[in-house]
């Protein structure tokens, strides 16, 4: 089994819950944690990076 920090185990189920499936860092990731922790998840295949269609609205908010 796969352990889980708090931080991925709070960003998978943001995802499973968006209407998007979308996985989407708490604000307040530092940009270096933010990286780590995603390219962990997809490492791990709890995660797949796709590119992000043009009709999302920006996520410059991070």
């Amino acid at each position: 089994m796969t352990k889980l920090s708090d931080t991925q185990r709070m960003i998978l189920s943001k995802a499973a819950h968006h209407g998007g499936l979308l996985a989407l860092p708490p604000r307040n990731l530092p940009s270096a944690a933010r990286n780590a922790v995603l390219r962990s998840l997809v490492t791990k295949g709890l995660l797949a990076e796709i590119p992000r269609p043009r009709e999302l609205p920006s996520l410059d908010w991070w």
